[in-house]
Order: structure tokens, then sequence, then C-alpha cells
């Protein structure tokens, strides 16, 4: 791994430290422990579900895996108590001389009871607090239980990306822009939704469990399911393809949302398409610092209406289209949210690191952030129009506040092709959003 690489790391951690320090300080707790996470087994069986660590975990070390514990404290160097028992059935995890590894004292462990005992003698003085799903960690060391004054701590700076976290986001970008080169293709191709999945995940390089989140692969009428799951086999040539996928790497995520027209297509969603391009790379150049999310959000609902009044698909304003309601038929969803180690990452309805709430809109209850952007803020950018809902009962009226009623002859033609939604990862920065997709995607 590179020497770059390990010193991004390294400043990405002393960064992390430095924070975690300040938040000690502030809740009255001299150390914290993070529990990575036990493996889970389905229910009566001995087959575990595939294993997601613990996001606190890997923001500051990024070792997968079951059982590992981490303890930190102000002014001295993380102590990691890796968890390798000695089994005959699955081969150990070797850390080896991995690029962060200089972080942290190591010492591996065959038992939990090993890992207590380490943990144990190195815990200073004073209260110290352990967070994970973990209790029985916490109950052997003595320690208090994810205390919701230093959760909301940690989930308020996971929201400002260090360079190096932004390198993992990038990188996770160019594989998932891969992915979708390669699932266009097999999707222009005739392939059904199981092959243009298949085709995506040769593409990034890994496995189901490897990715952030299960593809959605929706052909014509199934782009309309926001996390549609299925994956049809006997459905081909489609007319329309709306996919949701991204990849991973060392932990991070992208998300990722494209929309194609087939050969076939009609040419008014195709239209659409172009439309709804032009409109989300407006939109995402409104990611700055200091503007409200939920001012973006509605400015989005203002910029889909106006394209689906000059699609025709409605005939009511952008203003009014917004104030009856009728927008929110065709983008019911968030415009985005916070991006990083988990997908729908944490923080984004926090006002301040103290724990104050701030709650979406009560007209845009699905909206996942109502912070305002500040520099190292990284989110997705999706804005979308179900195109189904114009031929679902006073989907595409406008009938709410005694608007005027759109023709269903306008609407109807799209219904087949389930909607339309582009998806970018932004990065705010002190000059400007970055665009970390389109970097790689165009």
């Amino acid at each position: 791994m590179s020497d770059a690489l390990a010193s991004s790391f390294r400043e990405h951690l002393g960064i992390r430290l430095e924070g975690i320090a300040q938040d000690l300080q502030k809740t009255g707790y001299s150390a914290l422990v993070l529990v990575s996470g036990g493996q889970y087994f389905y229910f009566r069986d001995d087959q575990p579900a595939p294993y997601r660590a613990n996001a606190h975990f890997l923001h500051f070390c990024p070792l997968e895996g079951p059982g590992h514990l981490l303890l930190l404290r102000p002014e001295k160097k993380p102590l990691l108590a890796t968890f390798s028992p000695d089994d005959f059935w699955y081969e150990p995890q070797r850390i080896g001389d991995a690029f962060w590894t200089e972080g942290f004292k190591i010492v591996e462990c065959s038992s939990r009871k090993r890992q207590i005992s380490e943990i144990a003698k190195r815990l200073p003085k004073g209260r110290a607090a352990a967070i994970g799903e973990s209790g029985a960690v916490a109950e052997a060391l003595g320690l208090a239980q994810n205390p919701p004054a230093l959760l909301t701590r940690l989930d308020w700076r996971r929201a400002i990306k260090t360079a190096y976290e932004v390198e993992c986001i990038s990188e996770a970008n160019r594989l998932g822009a891969a992915g979708h080169i390669a699932a266009e293709g097999a999707f222009q191709d005739g392939g059904s939704e199981l092959d243009i999945h298949r085709t995506f995940l040769a593409a990034v390089g890994g496995l189901e469990a490897d990715l952030p989140y299960p593809t959605i692969v929706g052909l014509n009428e199934k782009g309309a399911v926001l996390h549609y799951e299925g994956k049809r086999a006997d459905v081909r040539n489609g007319k329309s393809l709306l996919i949701d996928a991204g990849a991973r790497v060392r932990g991070y995520a992208s998300d990722i949302t494209r929309t194609f027209a087939g050969g076939a297509a009609d040419g008014r969603f195709c239209s659409l398409i172009t439309a709804m391009e032009g409109a989300q790379q407006a939109l995402c150049e409104g990611v700055t610092a200091g503007r409200p999310w939920a001012e973006l959000h509605h400015e989005a609902h203002l910029s889909l209406s106006g394209v689906l009044k000059d699609e025709n698909v409605i005939n009511l304003s952008s203003e009014d289209a917004v104030a009856s309601g009728l927008s929110r038929v065709f983008f019911p969803h968030g415009l985005g949210h916070f991006l990083g180690i988990q997908v729908h990452d944490v923080g984004g309805h926090l006002a301040d690191p103290d724990g104050r709430r701030a709650p979406p809109p009560k007209a845009h209850p699905m909206l996942r952030s109502t912070r305002t952007l500040e520099p190292g803020h990284v989110l997705t950018v999706e804005p979308g129009s179900t195109s189904s809902r114009c031929s679902s009962p006073g989907g595409g009226t406008g009938r709410s506040r005694g608007a005027t009623p759109s023709t269903g002859r306008q609407s109807t033609p799209l219904a087949p092709y389930g909607g339309v939604r582009i998806e970018d990862n932004v990065l705010v920065t002190d000059t400007g959003p970055r665009n970390l997709t389109r970097e790689h995607l165009p």
C-alpha cells in the first residue's frame, strides 16, 4: 500500500483522536471502548448473516471482522485488541503490515477473556464508556453502555469528512462508476435484471456482501419502486433501466443512481431523462457551504415541477405544483443524505453537537438532513420522478387545493417506464461543490 495512503490515514486518525479527546472531556468520560460487533446467526441456525462492523469502530480503525475491541484514551496510542480465536473451522484473520497499523498498539487475542484483561489493565481512573451492540463488554469492564451524549457527539463529527475519508469515497465512486458503465452495456444488450446485477458485481470486483447496500435494478415499471429488491431473470430487452448501486472502499460507500432508455423507448421518456439530468446537475452546483439543506430540497421540488411542466406531464406552474403537494406525488423522497461509512450516514437531524434536534419539516418528513452545509460534508443529490404515479388515482391530476387536472393523455405514456432518478455524491468545499461521481462517471 502506498506511503501516501498511510500518511493520509495518519492525518485522519490524528484528527479523530483529537476530536474524541475533546468529546470525552465534554461528556465526563476518561476513556472509550469501541466494540466492532458480533456475528449474528439466523434463528435456530448455525449459518451467520453477512457481517457489518460498527461504523463508529470503522471510523477510527478500518479493520473488518467481528469481536475486535478498540480502547481510546486522551494522549495515548489507541489499543486494538483483536479477536482471532483458535478454531479449525475458519481461516484466522491476519492483519499483517497494513497501511494503518502504525497508529495502534495491537494485541492479538484468542479469547474474549484475554481482550477484557488487556483493556482492563489500561483503563484510566474515572468513568469510561463503551459503544457498540454488545452489552457484555461494558458489563465486564464496568463501563457506561452507549451513553447518548457521547454518541451524539460522535455522530455530529462524522458529518465532516477528512481528506482520507474523501479519498475513500472517491475511490468507491470510481469502482461504482465501472459497475454502472458495465451495467448499462448489459441493459443495452437486452439483459435481464439478474444479468445486469451480476454484470455490476463483476465490474466492481466484489461479492454481494461487499456492497454498501443491495443493488436496485429495475427494468420498465419497476423503476417506480424506490427500494426495489427483485432481480427478474425472465424480463429482457427493457425499455428503461433504473439502477441504484454503489461500492465500498476501506469501509466507505458510494451511492450512485442512473436511468437509461432502451432503443424502443418513447421519445418523451428520453426527453424527460435529459431534462432531469440538467436539473440534477444544477442542484449539484448548489451544494455550497452555508446553505441549509432543506432550502436546496425545496429548490429541487420547484426544479422538478418545472421539468414535469415543460415535458407536459403536469399542467401546473412550479409554484402551484409545490404548494398543492403535487410535486410530492412525483418526488416523495428527500433530495439526498449524508454519505460515509454508512450509506445513510448519521447526524443529519442534529442541530448541534450537544444533541439538540432539527427534525425535517412536516411537508417533507423523509428529508434525511436538515443541517446547514459545511466544508467536509459529503451528500447524495438524487432528485427523481416516479412516472408510474402519473396513472395512479389522482397522481397526475393536481386536484389538491382546486388545481386544474392534467390530462391522462399527457402522463400515461410515461407510466410503463417506472421513473427517472439520477444521483451523484457531492463534497462541500471552501471553494464550491466537488462532484465525486462525475469525476468518474459522466
